[in-house]
């Protein structure tokens, strides 16, 4: 009977043993705590086999065995992740990396059965640990922060209290190394460590006397800039130079170590997974009382998403003991002497016996920004170079808090700098400039004197477009978005074809040689407008429909001042826009060549003079935008300004000179019209009346230029026009020399 019963026993274990689940369980760790997660996986090992929970924990470290930090090489770990089919189920990773690993962590947000921990483990801190983008991707399972290890023996010596603020430290640790030189010679004992070595323990220093250098206990850590963080470097140099050294500052994690061994560091600034016995630790100080800093860490227990479901499960299960309140009491605090995330522990009594619960009610938390930076470690490396600067005496506070801020800052024109306020008044003495013309529009005075080349409603279209102009100048005030991109580059393409459409109808009615088309457009103005602005209207719609812009960050990775620029986000919207400026680049061209056609045409003849004037500023300015756009500028304010700059040549010419520089040409010039119209006769017929050519000596050029004025015109018109009529088949034989007899027509001919 016995001999069954044995029997049975161990086929029952045998059979357990055979379907258990064996899960791995990857530990990105600090070398210092190999011990305490063996401990944990036997732990949870010896209660699944007294449980009979079919679950094996398999442990596997990736650990840069090498180094004297004490830092792992994520990247092994990361490598992992990648595979899909992976051997790898449970990781226990730095909270600070959760924005590297959480693309390949499971969602825990989405199992149910964990709910009641995530209630348990509820609080603000935790979930900073655990959370990015409302996902959780663990769970804490134990915190290591950064505190004040004060030298018990000799605060008992000399009985003085741990201090709360950093003017107390000072105080306290200038008296006690006093006192130690006079009465025992000893000038090796350190007053404060600093902890700056050439590595990421330097930023967590920085971050956590800033942070405890804040106005109030509830304020966010200051800004780099603010006055508060110039005080607390301030605070450190002076603490250099009292208690401690330029060598201790820069020592490395094994240097302060050996020291704190050896009892030779009065006040350290390092974290509590070190327990030492002559050390007590507490909250770290502050500029005053009630406000301290310390940087929080730890490990998070997190699920790889790439195995299969039934080792999800059991994942979860794992999860479900390590993160009992059982568990946390009677292994991470009492067994391992580890601060546990769970705070209802902080008020059990017999925790409290090996945790610093006070402590624990009383510390203030910051966690380094790395899941929110676009680029944490390349800020690090920069922090840490200029700091080191800044040590040597190479820069001062203000340029260091400068350099700091400028590593994510992002520079733009603010309209209350003073290049901001240039611009502003610059743009509003041309809307003054804008609303003044529209009103010598209405002066009959004027209207028909200076502005006969194109109707009312048709010059009042070319001054919207000059609006549309300098509403774009706007959008390069402040860091642009996407949205703010394409509003920019559609107020220009549309300024720009309300400019040149009303132009081009001109120019299309008043061609040489009247035609159909040309008496189409006349009598159909508003369809032939419409339809030239429909094809830019629409284009406009989709450059915002297929989210043409983003934004481009420029000199992120070099020492310059950073900012934005507008960038193409797709192929689609490239085209799109490409398409816009390459239309008005087309009817620009139509435009500058139907002016060459009505170079000569009475009507037009100063009008068109005028305009070239105008196209050929525009010209450049759309060869100097292309050029501009795909030049690196590495100035912001350069930038800016090239592209306001044209913008601005753009209204000023398009706008002030035909508005306001040509009406005072023309009244000026007004009585030299005469004498200029009869030299340009002179000019073609001396030019054209001794050339071979046959279509010319057929009488096309008018050779009675010495006559008076109006005998003159109309004799030259005549001739052309007669000949041109009666001989046309003969005489143009090619484009060439139609557009040449166009070019020097003075009126229209049938």
């Amino acid at each position: 009977m016995k001999s069954s019963i044995i029997n049975i026993s161990i086929l029952t274990i045998f059979i357990n043993f055979s379907y258990a689940v064996v899960l791995n369980f990857v530990i990105n760790s600090y070398s210092i705590l190999d011990d305490a997660f063996n401990l944990i996986v036997n732990d949870f090992n010896k209660y699944s086999n007294e449980t009979n929970l079919g679950i094996t924990l398999r442990m596997t470290y990736f650990i840069d065995q090498n180094s004297a930090q004490g830092y792992n090489d994520y990247s092994q770990t990361l490598s992992l992740f990648g595979k899909k089919k992976n051997k790898y189920d449970i990781f226990a990773y730095d909270p600070f990396y959760i924005k590297i690993f959480s693309p390949y962590l499971v969602e825990l947000e989405n199992y149910p059965q964990l709910k009641e921990y995530f209630d348990l483990y509820n609080t603000d801190d935790n979930k900073k640990l655990t959370e990015l983008n409302n996902h959780r991707y663990g769970l804490p399972l134990f915190m290591i922060i950064s505190v004040l290890q004060s030298n018990k023996d000799y605060l008992m010596q000399y009985n003085k209290e741990i201090p709360k603020t950093w003017d107390d430290l000072i105080e306290t640790a200038e008296y006690i190394m006093k006192k130690e030189k006079e009465k025992h010679k000893n000038s090796t004992l350190i007053g404060y460590n600093g902890l700056f070595p050439n590595n990421e323990n330097t930023l967590c220093s920085l971050y956590q006397i800033i942070y405890s250098f804040r106005k109030d206990k509830d304020s966010d850590i200051p800004d780099f800039t603010s006055q508060e963080t110039y005080d607390a470097l301030e605070e450190l140099m002076k603490i250099r130079e009292t208690i401690s050294s330029d060598e201790v500052y820069r020592s490395n994690e094994v240097f302060n170590v050996v020291e704190m061994t050896k009892g030779n560091i009065l006040f350290s600034n390092f974290y509590s997974s070190l327990v030492l016995p002559n050390y007590s630790i507490s909250v770290l100080p502050g500029k005053k009382m009630g406000i301290n800093g310390s940087i929080l860490g730890g490990f998070n227990i997190g699920i790889n998403k790439n195995i299969e479901k039934e080792k999800i499960e059991a994942s979860i299960k794992v999860i479900q003991y390590l993160f009992t309140e059982r568990f946390q009491k009677e292994v991470i605090v009492k067994q391992l002497g580890l601060i546990t995330a769970l705070s209802t522990l902080y008020d059990d009594e017999e925790s409290c016996r090996y945790i610093n619960c006070d402590m624990m009610k009383e510390i203030q938390f910051y966690l380094r920004p790395s899941s929110t930076m676009k680029d944490y470690e390349h800020f690090s490396d920069r922090v840490l170079k200029y700091f080191y600067k800044y040590l040597d005496g190479s820069i001062t506070t203000k340029e260091l808090q400068n350099k700091i801020s400028d590593i994510n800052s992002h520079y733009s024109i603010q309209i209350t700098s003073l290049c901001g306020l240039i611009i502003l008044g610059i743009v509003i003495i041309l809307l003054c400039c804008v609303f003044f013309s529209s009103l010598i529009l209405f002066t009959p005075k004027y209207n028909k004197r200076y502005f006969k080349f194109m109707s009312t409603d048709f010059w009042l279209l070319y001054l919207i477009g000059s609006l549309f102009i300098l509403a774009s100048i706007m959008e390069y005030y402040n860091t642009p978005t996407s949205k703010k991109c394409a509003f920019r580059h559609i107020c220009m393409e549309i300024g720009d074809s309300l400019v040149f459409i009303p132009l081009l109808f001109k120019l299309a009615v008043n061609f040489p040689k009247i035609n159909k088309y040309s008496k189409w457009i006349e009598k159909n103005r508003y369809i032939f407008f419409t339809l030239l602005f429909s094809v830019q209207f629409l284009l406009s719609i989709l450059i915002i429909a297929t989210k043409a812009y983003k934004i481009k960050e420029i000199n992120f990775y070099k020492e310059l001042k950073n900012f934005y620029i507008c960038d193409y986000n797709n192929t689609v919207g490239k085209i799109v826009s490409y398409t816009q400026i390459s239309y008005n680049i087309i009817i620009y061209f139509i435009i500058c060549f139907l002016i060459f056609l009505e170079w000569n045409l009475n009507e037009t003849f100063f009008d068109v003079r005028h305009f070239t004037v105008v196209l050929i500023i525009d010209g450049i300015n759309q060869i100097l935008k292309i050029v501009f756009n795909n030049l690196n500028i590495n100035n912001y304010i350069l930038y800016n300004l090239l592209h306001i700059i044209i913008n601005f040549s753009c209204v000023l010419m398009n706008h002030i000179y035909i508005f306001f520089i040509r009406v005072i040409f023309m009244s000026i010039s007004s009585k030299e019209d005469l004498d200029n119209k009869k030299m340009r006769d002179i000019i073609i017929n001396n030019r054209y009346s001794n050339i071979k050519d046959t279509t010319l000596n057929r009488g096309y050029i008018s050779s009675n230029a010495k006559t008076d004025y109006s005998s003159s015109a109309n004799n030259t018109n005549s001739t052309l026009s007669g000949k041109f009529s009666k001989d046309m088949s003969e005489s143009l034989k090619t484009l060439k020399v139609t557009l040449i007899n166009y070019h020097y027509l003075q009126t229209p001919i049938p």
